[in-house]
């Protein structure tokens, strides 16, 4: 048998794509990757002995991007057991994704799915979705997607099995509703029997689609359209724009349904604007409808009105139309139901509101939708004042008067009045309001004095008011303004205020509108209006240019308008303003202000007393400088007494006039040294300079004379040129007058005068054209150069000039190429004319153009040659072997490099560009630069370099005129390339470059020279004549005291040559420049802590070096704690919630007898009997005290042993209470129980405790063996020392033992970040080491003594403190908590530094829990924080780091790169448990979090699942096996940058020999024992979510194996199933236990000997879901002074647990340092750290869970200090 293929008739062509088998009978033919050109027919013949036989099929091959027949690459799944109401959600993928011919459909048993509310179907980016949001029964069945574009279809199925629910009402509540909605389906004339009938009418859009021109970018656009026929299954409807299928994407929303077809664009852009077609087929025909879309982007928006002329005020008559429109359409459809009104719920009354309080009235009203119904309210039976605390409310029914803040003389009857045209209806309540107690409304004036208030209103002329405000009624006139506001020139960012009166007062129907340039003045948080007592107020904040125009105020009422306008001008703050600022009135500027300083600053209480007359005095007087050579410095020095006087002037003149300071002239007064200096002088400098110093007792001068000898060089004749006279030159300054109009005379077309000359030249040399042409003063005259009759190419070869009709080119070097005809063309309106001449250039003989390698020399030779030559110049080479020259290749230019940037230069710095260029060795290489599109000109600063493929361009220095870009392009035969950088540079202010000199001076040159001369002579003479000095403190830092808080400032006075470096140290610790410390010089070298903390406390040094020798200072910082926290002792301040149960007779006790009764039973107590454990051989009592025995006779024994169980029962009780649940107290009140009786008992305690040591210390006491204590389990690394003593004999010695434990707990966070900026790059590797230490110590003293010893547990803590992360100026906080008896102290440490609480840093101490809040972190704050908690047990410690990170400014756009907060840590597990990674990262989103494993990605399936929740991402392992071992890397990108962190996890083995964990004791064959059951399983029975523990006893020799099931299946340890055994005790733990885990579970034990077997029933019960609305226990209200802290607290209830928000008068407050929210328990709190007086207002609490929300408010009333 011979098999054979054939294609297109010819024999098949051997390929590596094609490959046939023929084998048992199959013939087979595979083409790997077909091809376009594979399509044909394909032949298979068969051959044998007998005869032969053909087959023949057809291949077609179509391109992938013309199309590709759909593919479901997942499948939908079916599902069961569903029930009615349930949701069904199927999901599959499928390609190809973005054709738009493809085509989705669903089918349910055969039949298409409608749309409709329930059935939702998605189709997008390759998701199909179909949701059904709530099945029934009849939706069981077989569902269907098909796929289907025009190379063909593909289906997936699944079937939904529903069973109905029982007991369901079947019938209709509604009987009519049915007949109703059919009517309102079918439409008008409808038959419903039509879907059923097959249709046979073509598609026709009854209603067209409408054109939406007036769209602005962002709004949505809606096209809507109406079809017939409706129930077509055939009909298809699709969507066109601009003649082309409409897009996929998800702001494309198209519907068809019930013959209604929509597209709906949800946000538009300018680009969407164009055609918009709809068309419908069906199997009978088509239609279709158009319409325009414009949408105009934000840019191009018109602001201005677009009314006509003479329409200025059309707006509102348009909006009286459009509102008589609305209103006759009401009532043509309400004219059926006429009603009068009727009030449904009526006023409710308020009896107890107090003062500052909102007012809350609600009434229900009908009719709801009647145009003329008019509501009205009353308070007294008179029409309700009009003002801003009065908000009223009619819509939907609902009838609201709003009042806030309500006052006492509110109090009264409110009414509300409904009318129409049908009648009215009244409904009324009553408020009381009841004012401040602290408000005294007695007349506080001394007898006699009654009347006075009512003369001094007569007086002020108020006596006329009471009488005119009393008929509130309707006065009938039109509004009038009595005030107008003023204009007002701010500045930018103040408050603009405008404030006038309007009359009538008392008018109810008063409406007050503002309007700003016309247009009405837009709501914001910036802008305030009030409208009170006539009084008429606009308030604008922090106001901008923007806010500059005119403002007008409107009021209107019944009866007419008013109006009133003002202007408002704010000034930009970038304009500096230069003159004086002073009032006309004032003569002298700084004598005024001096003397207003004077005035403010002067004691004249002290100067009588203390002060004494102490006129100024000059110490060392001035000395004189003479023959100083010009361009030299001077230096004037002298010292004035008293030294600290603030009242001090020092002035300078100069021959009697004011002497000012400048860039040269430099003037220091401090601490009684005056220093004039003047970096160079002129000649013009000399003469006589007077100081005079001056204070309020009198003034003293002291004079020097200072002589400058002009250089002898400097040229004083006339620079003119010859026949040049200083006359002449001013004729020529004049210009000529008298012949300026002659001037305009007829233009003319262009003429040569002179022509251009013809050259011959050689290779580089320069060539000149020159000619003249006429009119010199076209202005429109153009000159334009070609070559070889083609423009001229621009390069920075070739310059041209055209000025006052001269006309030249130069050619600064040429080539042969530039050889040929050169023509100049003179053009303007009335003609042209041209110059001629040729350039011939010789080519030089010298350059030799051929590749001068030997034929045999191999291409490393030459590139050894240019790596040594671009070495010169850098030391990286990015030229490869590949860019050397080839004139085979034809390499066109290629920058291998560019150039960069250069932004942060500054005037006279060198700089350079370079950058390397291929190919290499290229004859016909060209490089040229350009500056900002033109040639760079040559100058002697710019030096260009093309060596070898090395192009660089050297500046010499920069000026600011520089700045541009800079372009580099390189040209050869083939090609060109080009590389641009910019260059930024700052300038020196000031400097002139413009000549000064008149024109046709020549001797620029020899001024240079000149100036160089002394410049730079005089300079290095005088450096090397100065003698090198070591530094010496001239004046030294003083101490300095300061609260916490304030401001501190250190400085001294340094010399010493060459200038020695100044280096500060707080505490041991450098300072470095930044937020918390500032490093100043200005002739002194300053320290400045603007804010000191506490740990500033302490050592200040100051080292100054240099090169020869240095010299240290010494001062001290002491920072006092702050002593202003008031908030316990407030006048107002709420009591505690610990204090609510202290009873009358705990008060009793406190204030009487308890504090001697407890004092008494401490001094019996101390009396320490000892002997009876020694046979009674020695008995010691101490005597009693003569005011013990007095004691003793006030009170019987009885008395005593009651208190005694009194105390001890309250102790237990107390114990108890703490082991149950952690107290809580607020943080700044001191508090220790829950009463003031415990506290005080407590206290007591451990005075008895203190006294008892010092007296049981000098007894002979038994002494035993010292007991470790045990220490606190140790994870990382620990160290543990117990020491203990052991001696035996009599007399015994305190016995002691001493404990050590200490752990240390090391957290590195290692990532990799990579931020995007532009074209740049930037990588960092951060690595951040938190360390975690915590210690144990403990020294205790054994003793016995006779008695109850109670007994005692060194703290430990249950929640060790952890390192924190904060950024700059946010708040970091450290939480601790701890336990031990008694119950420790907590101190707290920033390095070894003790911590107190204060505001900055914040020490709130509970029970059992302690927090440290830093309200404001700076980088200097990052340290080692520690606490340390001690009783007498012993003493605990526990540290973490804080690290303070910068904050990185935003990149471009606002886009943060991301960053990891928390990254992965390397992680240990077991085989077959779950493994996790959690990293937590920031920055600007969308991010797209990843996850690889050894360098590959990895996709979610059922043992790997990403979660990301609140910014952290994690990866769960859930089964880990060996292989699972490995590197695993987390990967964060967005737009700005990406980050990248990496943790190793290792998977480890089971043991497989258990038995070699008990090698020491072999089992002999005779002693084996078979398991037996000691205490069996028993069955546990839970609810949902719960924990559950299951435990039996196995005894067995030897130790059997444990193996535990769920029913047969044996279970695996997770994190859910934990198996733990201790002794012969086995247990299984469920973490959290589901309905699933129900069943039995049996535990085997096996050994060699036997088994048992042990089952256990576990059943779950649903979770107790019953839930319980919030509650909140009611707020006081609380009143302050302002800068005072304040606190809110209330109690919450509630299941599920409520979450807390706090409300500032409706506001939500957010988390900050000034307002900060405790939620612990039951107990909410809300702490405002410093109190200002716009704080005032109404704070609510808001509790919310899934049951329900509830609030609760207060008052705060913040007291100006003034």
């Amino acid at each position: 048998m011979v098999v054979e293929w054939f294609y297109k008739g010819e024999v098949l062509k051997a390929s590596h794509r094609t490959r046939t088998v023929h084998a048992f009978g199959m013939v087979v033919l595979e083409i790997l990757g077909t091809k376009i050109e594979d399509s044909g027919t394909y032949t298979c013949r068969a051959t044998n002995k007998w005869g032969r036989s053909e087959i023949s099929v057809e291949l077609e091959c179509v391109e992938k991007l013309k199309g590709q027949k759909p593919q479901f690459t997942s499948h939908i799944q079916s599902l069961e057991g569903l029930k009615d109401g349930d949701s069904v959600h199927f999901e599959c993928t499928l390609i190809p994704v973005g054709d738009p011919n493809l085509k989705v459909e669903w089918f349910h048993n055969g039949q298409p799915i409608r749309h409709s509310s329930r059935m939702k179907s998605v189709s997008d980016f390759g998701f199909v979705v179909m949701d059904i949001s709530y099945i029934q029964s009849h939706d069981s069945g077989e569902y269907v997607c098909r796929a289907s574009n025009r190379y063909g279809e593909d289906f997936t199925r699944a079937t939904i099995k529903c069973v109905g629910k029982g007991g369901v009402y079947l019938d209709s509540l509604q009987p009519d509703s049915l007949a109703r909605i059919r009517e309102l389906e079918v439409g008008q004339g409808g038959q419903p029997q039509a879907p059923t009938t097959p249709v046979l009418e073509p598609p026709k859009f009854i209603t067209q689609i409408s054109n939406v021109t007036q769209l602005v970018e962002g709004q949505s656009a809606h096209f809507e359209a109406r079809l017939t026929p409706v129930n077509d299954p055939n009909l298809t409807v699709e969507w066109f724009y601009n003649g082309k299928k409409l897009p996929h994407g998800h702001r494309y929303r198209t519907f068809h349904d019930f013959g209604i077809v929509i597209l709906d664009i949800l946000y538009c852009y300018e680009e969407n604007s164009g055609e918009y077609e709809c068309r419908a087929v069906n199997k009978v025909g088509q239609d279709s409808t158009k319409a325009t879309l414009k949408c105009v982007s934000k840019a191009n928006l018109i602001l201005e009105s677009q009314l006509p002329r003479g329409m200025e005020g059309g707006l509102e008559k348009i909006q009286n139309l459009e509102d008589s429109l609305i209103r006759t359409r009401d009532e043509r459809s309400t004219e059926s139901r006429v009603q009068a009104p009727v009030f449904t719920v009526p006023l409710s009354n308020i009896d107890s509101l107090r003062e500052g309080e909102n007012a809350h009235f609600e009434a229900r009203l009908t009719p709801t939708d009647d145009p003329k119904l008019k509501v009205e309210w009353f308070w007294n039976g008179r029409p309700l004042k009009t003002g801003s605390r009065f908000r009223t409310f009619c819509d939907f029914g609902f009838v609201i008067l709003e009042i806030s803040p309500v006052y006492p003389e509110d109090s009264g009857e409110y009414s509300c009045r409904a009318f129409n045209e049908y009648g009215q209806a009244v409904t009324t309540a009553s408020m009381k309001v009841q004012g401040k107690r602290s408000i005294i409304l007695e007349s506080q004036l001394p007898k006699g004095m009654e009347r006075t208030i009512e003369k001094i209103a007569e007086l002020e002329g108020l006596g006329a008011i009471p009488g005119q405000t009393s008929p509130e009624e309707d006065s009938g006139k039109p509004p009038e303004f009595i005030t107008t506001p003023v204009d007002l020139t701010l500045t930018e960012n103040s408050l603009a205020h405008f404030e006038c009166q309007l009359t009538p007062v008392n008018d109810s129907s008063m409406r007050v509108e503002w309007y700003h340039n016309g247009k009405p003045l837009s709501a914001g948080s910036r802008i305030k209006t009030i409208n009170d007592f006539g009084f008429v107020i606009l308030e604008v904040a922090g106001v901008y240019q923007r806010d500059s125009g005119l403002y007008t105020c409107k009021a209107t009422n019944r009866h007419g308008e008013a109006t009133v306008s003002c202007k408002l001008q704010v000034r930009g703050r970038q304009g500096i303003i230069m003159e004086p600022q002073l009032p006309s009135n004032f003569r002298t500027g700084t004598e005024s202000i001096q003397k207003l300083e004077e005035a403010l600053y002067k004691r004249d209480e002290i100067l009588s007393e203390e002060e004494k007359p102490d006129p100024p005095r000059f110490i060392v007087e001035l000395k004189d400088i003479v023959d100083v050579p010009e361009g030299g410095a001077i230096h004037f020095e002298c010292r004035v007494e008293p030294v600290g006087d603030s009242t001090m002037r020092i002035d300078w003149f100069h021959n009697g006039r004011p002497f000012a300071t400048g860039s040269r002239v430099h003037m220091l007064n401090d601490f009684g040294f005056i220093v004039l200096d003047m970096d160079y002088t002129y000649a013009r400098d000399s003469g006589e300079y007077v100081c005079r110093a001056t204070n309020k007792w009198g003034s003293a001068t002291t004079k020097a004379t200072l002589t400058c000898t002009a250089k002898r060089d400097i040229v004083l004749d006339s620079q003119l040129p010859q026949g040049m006279s200083g006359e002449k030159l001013k004729e020529l300054e004049r210009g000529p007058v008298s012949h300026a109009l002659p001037e305009e005379a007829p233009l003319s077309p262009p003429k040569f005068i002179t022509q251009i000359e013809s050259v011959g030249i050689g290779e580089g040399e320069p060539v000149h054209f020159e000619c003249r042409v006429e009119p010199k003063t076209d202005p429109k005259l153009r000159v334009e150069w070609y070559r070889n009759g083609k423009p001229l190419p621009t390069g920075h070869r070739f310059r041209t000039l055209y000025d006052m009709g001269f006309v030249s080119l130069d050619i600064l070097y040429t080539y042969p190429e530039d050889s040929g005809e050169y023509v100049c063309r003179a053009v303007n309106d009335l003609g042209e004319d041209t110059t001629r001449a040729t350039i011939s250039c010789k080519q030089l003989p010298t350059i030799i153009l051929q590749n001068q390698v030997p034929k045999g020399m191999k291409k490393s030779e030459a590139l050894m040659q240019m790596e040594a030559t671009i070495k010169k110049y850098t030391s990286e080479i990015f030229l490869t072997e590949d860019d050397l020259y080839d004139i085979e290749k034809k390499q066109p230019p290629r920058f291998v490099t560019q150039i960069q940037d250069q932004t942060s230069l500054v005037e006279m710095q060198s700089t350079k560009f370079e950058c390397q260029l291929a190919p290499v060795g290229d004859p016909n290489m060209k490089v040229e630069w350009f500056f900002n599109g033109k040639p760079l000109p040559h100058k002697n600063r710019f030096t260009p370099i093309y060596d070898f493929g090395y192009v660089a361009m050297n500046f010499g220095w920069v000026y600011p005129e520089d700045s541009g870009e800079y372009l580099c392009r390189a040209t050869n035969l083939y090609g060109m390339d080009e590389t641009r950088a910019i260059i930024k540079t700052a300038g020196k202010p000031g400097i002139i470059y413009e000549s000064q000199l008149p024109k046709g001076m020549k001797s620029i040159e020899r001024i240079r020279e000149m100036e160089a001369a002394w410049q730079i002579v005089p300079e290095e003479a005088t450096e090397e004549l100065k003698p090198k000095q070591a530094p010496a403190f001239v004046t030294k830092p003083e101490p300095f005291a300061v609260t916490e808080g304030e401001m501190a400032r250190f400085c001294c006075r340094v010399t010493g040559h060459p200038k020695p470096r100044v280096m500060w140290i707080v505490n041991g610790h450098t300072v470095v420049n930044g937020t918390r410390y500032k490093l100043t010089y200005d002739g002194m070298w300053h320290l400045d802590i603007p804010k000191t903390r506490q740990y500033d406390h302490g050592k200040v040094e100051v080292i100054a070096r240099n090169s020869a020798g240095e010299a240290v200072a010494v001062t001290d910082l002491t920072v006092k704690p702050r002593q202003d926290d008031y908030r316990n002792v407030l006048k107002n301040s709420p009591r505690p919630w610990y204090d609510y149960e202290l009873t009358q007779y705990q008060k009793e006790r406190q204030e009487t007898e308890l504090e001697r009764i407890f004092e008494e039973r401490n001094a019996s107590s101390q009396q320490v009997e000892i002997g009876e454990h020694l046979g009674k051989q020695k008995i010691i009592k101490e005597p009693e005290t003569e005011w013990q025995q007095t004691l003793k006779k006030k009170k019987g024994e009885e008395y005593y042993s009651k208190l005694k169980e009194l105390e001890d029962e309250q102790v237990v009780k107390e114990t108890r209470l703490r082991e149950a649940s952690h107290q809580f107290a607020i943080p700044g009140e001191k508090v220790i129980h829950k009463s003031l009786a415990k506290g005080m008992a407590q206290s007591y305690e451990e005075k008895l405790d203190k006294q008892e040591e010092v007296l049981a210390s000098p007894q002979p006491i038994i002494r035993t063996a010292g007991k470790a204590v045990d220490s606190q389990s140790v994870t990382d690394t620990s160290e543990t020392s117990i020491d203990s003593q052991k001696v035996t004999g009599v007399p015994p010695e305190p016995s002691e033992s001493a404990i050590h434990g200490r752990e240390v707990h090391v957290a590195k966070q290692k990532q990799t970040q990579k931020e995007v900026k532009g074209d740049l790059e930037i990588t960092r590797k951060i690595t951040a080491t938190e360390t975690t230490e915590v210690e144990h110590k403990a020294r205790t003293q054994e003793r016995v003594v006779q008695g109850q010893v109670k007994p005692t547990k060194p703290p430990f803590f249950t929640k060790k403190i952890q390192p924190c992360r904060a950024f700059e100026q946010s708040q970091a906080r450290f939480e601790v908590e701890f336990d031990g008896d008694p119950l420790p102290t907590i101190k707290w440490f920033r390095e070894d530094f003790p911590i107190q609480s204060s505001p900055d840093l914040q020490i709130h101490t509970f029970s059992t829990k302690s927090i440290l809040i830093v309200r404001q972190v700076f980088m200097e704050d990052s340290g080692v924080f520690s606490v340390v908690a001690e009783n007498r047990g012993g003493s605990a410690k526990c540290s973490a780091n804080l690290v303070v990170e910068e904050r990185r400014r935003h990149g471009r756009g606002g886009v943060i790169p991301p960053s990891f907060l928390t990254t992965v840590q390397d992680t240990t597990v077991a085989v077959g448990q779950l493994a996790r990674f959690d990293a937590r990262v920031t920055g600007t989103k969308p991010l797209d979090v990843y996850w690889l494993k050894n360098g590959k990605k990895i996709t979610s399936d059922i043992r790997y699942k990403t979660l990301e929740e609140d910014n952290t991402y994690t990866l769960l392992i859930i089964e880990a096996f060996p292989e699972d071992s490995g590197k695993y890397e987390c990967v964060a990108i967005n737009s700005a940058g990406e980050a990248r962190c990496d943790a190793q996890c290792l998977v480890q083995q089971p043991s497989s020999t258990p038995s070699k964990a008990q090698p020491s004791k072999p089992i002999t064959p005779g002693t084996e024992q078979a398991p037996s059951v000691v205490e069996p399983l028993k069955g546990q029975v839970i609810r949902e979510g719960q924990a559950v523990a299951f435990r039996c006893k196995i005894s067995g020799r030897p130790v059997p194996d444990i193996k535990w099931l769920k029913g047969d299946k044996v279970i695996k340890p997770s994190k859910y199933f934990q198996m733990q055994k201790d002794g012969d005790v086995y247990t299984l733990r469920i973490s959290e236990a589901f309905p699933e885990d129900e069943g039995v579970y049996k535990c085997i034990a096996a050994n060699p000997a036997g088994d048992v077997t042990l089952s256990a029933d576990l059943r779950v019960l649903a979770p107790d879901t019953q839930e319980v609305t919030p509650s909140l226990s009611p707020m006081n209200d609380v009143i302050v002074s302002e800068g005072s802290p304040a606190q809110f607290r209330t109690q919450v209830s509630g299941k599920p647990q409520p979450t807390i928000q706090w409300l500032r008068d409706g506001l939500v407050i957010p988390q900050s340092a000034d307002f900060q929210m405790i939620h612990e328990g039951t107990n909410v709190v809300l702490l405002i750290a410093t109190t200002y007086e716009e704080d005032s207002g109404t704070f609510t609490c808001r509790a919310t869970n899934s049951a329900g929300q509830v609030e609760t408010s207060a008052q705060l009333i913040v007291k100006s200090k003034n």
